[in-house]
């Protein structure tokens, strides 16, 4: 139903036109995106290299020397926050193993087994400072040598790119040559080069084919 909805909303928006009469706001939105495009790629190059010459010099794995022995070990991935969780749960879980095993202790000297406990505990809060100032310290390294605005940078022209691509799909075209143009810039940025069409921007790509009021509205 939707289908035929979409089909008969653009049969009755799109008019027949010569192949050279494409939108010139499509033109721009299209330049945009291979502008956009361009941006990302050479931030992404400049990113790879940035990161090959710092770890050049600096080690990938990191390590929070622990208070009970030993020491947590840890890749920093800055782009995942839960990544950072869970190197902390995996120091506090340690830490709870020792606490548990004070629990025959505890049966036979309750005092003592506490007084264990209170000390394992503050000796976890100690190293999870030690954890936060290791990660600080590698921020900061990152941040001195251009890594880190290097990824920033990375970022922000990846997004950039990818609402550029949104805009076209968003396009509502109203000739055929349009038609053609978008389908023929679409097909070439999900192409085997590109990655696949995103589930947000394919929601777009169907709306755009809608009547606005069908639309806003929502398909029945």
């Amino acid at each position: 139903m939707a289908g035929a909805v979409a089909t008969a909303a653009l049969a009755a928006t799109v008019k027949p036109a010569p192949a050279s009469e494409v939108s010139p706001e499509l033109e721009r939105l299209i330049t945009a995106k291979r502008v956009a495009y361009a941006a990302f790629d050479g931030a992404l190059e400049r990113y790879y290299e940035t990161e090959q010459a710092y770890f050049a010099s600096h080690r990938k794995e990191l390590f929070v020397d622990l208070s009970i022995g030993g020491a947590q070990s840890f890749h920093p991935d800055f782009d995942r926050d839960l990544h950072h969780h869970d190197v902390r749960n995996d120091i506090i879980k340690r830490y709870e193993d020792h606490i548990r095993k004070l629990t025959g202790l505890e049966k036979v000297h309750p005092v003592l087994a506490k007084e264990a406990a209170d000390a394992l505990n503050s000796a976890l809060i100690k190293d999870l400072r030690t954890f936060r100032q290791v990660l600080r310290d590698e921020i900061g390294r990152r941040k001195a040598f251009g890594l880190w605005q290097a990824e920033k940078d990375k970022d922000a022209a990846s997004t950039a790119d990818l609402d550029a691509f949104t805009a076209i799909c968003a396009y509502r075209c109203t000739t055929f040559a349009d038609i053609e143009r978008k389908a023929e810039v679409l097909a070439h940025y999900t192409g085997p080069r590109f990655s696949e069409i995103q589930a947000e921007d394919f929601q777009v790509l169907l709306a755009s084919m809608l009547s606005v009021d069908v639309a806003e509205g929502g398909a029945a």
